[in-house]
């Protein structure tokens, strides 16, 4: 991430390093006092982050794992288990509905694809949550023996998960979407999609 960062800051006057060792990052719903947190820009229901130093620790915040349940139920991917740039678009992951992209900034990488998608509406896969029995990460999704996606992360039960799909498996909800061992997944749009 680094060295990728670093591609891009260009003649900016910064100076990128890894603090992994020195601060730790929180989540809590509410307000931390004495931090400087900041509300997540994704959605207000993600509560805020901040960060300290690694020997102090706050109170009220949210464990990693009631996190991670959290924003499956809400529907908001978070990096690589959810979103994999060698085939994903911003549109497949639901970045273009979460504050990650500007319709105003200038030219960015990948602006060409992006502003496509959006302007004619051609979004033909994107993020969705699905439910289900035994819900595997990775697990491709079929449905009447056709691909149309795969499962990228699941929650602490494995009832919930987030998946990339085609959007028409929603046109046909009649016909079953399976994963490889059977169990059959409900799909649907997170309540902000299409807002």
């Amino acid at each position: 991430l680094i060295r990728r960062l670093n591609i891009f800051k260009l003649r900016a006057n910064v100076t990128i390093q890894d603090c992994h060792d020195l601060c730790d990052v929180y989540v809590a719903d509410t307000l931390p006092d004495n931090t400087h947190a900041f509300q997540d820009p994704r959605l207000p229901a993600l509560g805020y982050r901040f960060y300290l130093p690694k020997n102090e620790k706050p109170n009220n915040v949210v464990s990693s794992d009631v996190y991670h349940d959290k924003r499956i139920d809400l529907g908001v991917p978070e990096g690589s288990p959810d979103i994999k740039p060698e085939s994903d678009t911003i549109a497949n992951a639901n970045l273009d509905y979460l504050n990650a992209v500007s319709w105003t900034k200038g030219c960015y990488v990948g602006q060409e694809v992006t502003a496509m998608t959006e302007n004619r509406g051609a979004a033909k896969r994107r993020m969705l949550i699905v439910t289900g029995s035994g819900l595997t990460a990775g697990a491709p999704l079929t449905q009447g023996g056709q691909g149309v996606g795969e499962i990228r992360s699941v929650n602490s039960t494995g009832t919930k998960g987030l998946a990339v799909l085609k959007l028409a498996v929603l046109e046909t909800p009649s016909n079953p979407i399976t994963q490889p061992d059977g169990v059959i997944i409900s799909p649907y749009r997170p309540d902000w999609l299409d807002r």
